[in-house]
Protein backbone atom coordinates (compact mmCIF):
# COMPACT_ATOMS: atom_id res chain seq x y z
CA UNK A 1 0.00 0.00 0.00
CA UNK A 2 0.95 3.68 0.63
CA UNK A 3 2.42 3.54 3.50
CA UNK A 4 4.75 0.57 2.04
CA UNK A 5 5.72 2.97 -1.27
CA UNK A 6 6.90 5.72 1.23
CA UNK A 7 9.13 3.39 2.65
CA UNK A 8 10.71 2.22 -0.58
CA UNK A 9 11.00 5.60 -1.76
CA UNK A 10 12.56 7.00 1.04
CA UNK A 11 14.95 4.29 0.89
CA UNK A 12 15.95 4.89 -3.06
CA UNK A 13 16.65 8.87 -1.77
CA UNK A 14 18.34 8.16 1.09
CA UNK A 15 20.74 5.84 -1.34
CA UNK A 16 20.63 8.73 -3.68
CA UNK A 17 21.72 11.11 -0.92
CA UNK A 18 25.39 8.99 -0.86
CA UNK A 19 25.93 10.24 -4.18
CA UNK A 20 23.86 12.67 -5.53
CA UNK A 21 22.86 16.49 -4.32
CA UNK A 22 19.15 16.39 -3.24
CA UNK A 23 17.27 18.77 -1.07
CA UNK A 24 14.93 17.78 1.15
CA UNK A 25 11.75 19.73 2.08
CA UNK A 26 10.28 18.41 4.83
CA UNK A 27 7.87 17.25 6.90
CA UNK A 28 8.44 16.26 10.07
CA UNK A 29 9.15 12.36 8.86
CA UNK A 30 10.85 13.45 6.16
CA UNK A 31 13.49 15.40 7.73
CA UNK A 32 13.83 12.71 10.50
CA UNK A 33 15.10 10.70 8.08
CA UNK A 34 17.15 12.57 6.05
CA UNK A 35 18.98 14.25 8.88
CA UNK A 36 21.73 12.16 9.48
CA UNK A 37 22.70 11.77 5.94
CA UNK A 38 22.30 15.73 5.45
CA UNK A 39 26.05 17.74 5.14
CA UNK A 40 24.37 21.05 4.67
CA UNK A 41 21.29 22.79 6.47
CA UNK A 42 19.38 25.60 5.20
CA UNK A 43 17.20 26.91 7.65
CA UNK A 44 14.81 29.46 8.49
CA UNK A 45 14.96 30.35 11.77
CA UNK A 46 11.40 32.49 12.74
CA UNK A 47 11.00 34.63 15.74
CA UNK A 48 8.18 33.99 16.91
CA UNK A 49 6.10 32.09 19.72
CA UNK A 50 3.51 29.51 18.63
CA UNK A 51 1.22 28.04 21.18
CA UNK A 52 0.65 24.42 20.68
CA UNK A 53 2.91 23.71 18.08
CA UNK A 54 1.76 19.94 16.21
CA UNK A 55 4.55 19.59 13.95
CA UNK A 56 8.76 19.80 14.77
CA UNK A 57 12.24 19.55 13.00
CA UNK A 58 13.51 16.88 14.66
CA UNK A 59 16.32 17.24 17.48
CA UNK A 60 19.65 17.96 15.96
CA UNK A 61 23.11 18.80 17.96
CA UNK A 62 24.22 21.85 17.09
CA UNK A 63 27.92 20.92 18.20
CA UNK A 64 28.03 18.33 14.80
CA UNK A 65 27.12 22.12 12.98
CA UNK A 66 29.06 25.08 11.98
CA UNK A 67 27.03 27.95 11.10
CA UNK A 68 28.58 29.38 8.03
CA UNK A 69 25.70 32.40 7.32
CA UNK A 70 23.27 34.51 8.80
CA UNK A 71 20.95 36.73 7.00
CA UNK A 72 18.48 38.56 9.24
CA UNK A 73 15.42 40.29 7.76
CA UNK A 74 11.94 41.21 8.71
CA UNK A 75 8.28 41.31 6.69
CA UNK A 76 5.44 42.76 8.21
CA UNK A 77 6.73 43.01 11.80
CA UNK A 78 7.66 38.92 12.01
CA UNK A 79 11.77 38.60 12.15
CA UNK A 80 13.35 35.78 10.83
CA UNK A 81 16.88 34.52 9.56
CA UNK A 82 17.85 32.36 6.77
CA UNK A 83 20.98 30.28 8.12
CA UNK A 84 23.33 28.18 6.69
CA UNK A 85 24.78 25.02 8.95
CA UNK A 86 27.43 22.76 7.39
CA UNK A 87 28.64 19.76 8.95
CA UNK A 88 31.83 19.27 10.63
Amino acid sequence: GDHRDLHLSIRRQRQMCIRDRINIIGGEYIYKEFLPLATKLLITEIDIEVISPDAFFPEWDKNQWKEISRKQSSENGLNFSFVEYQRY
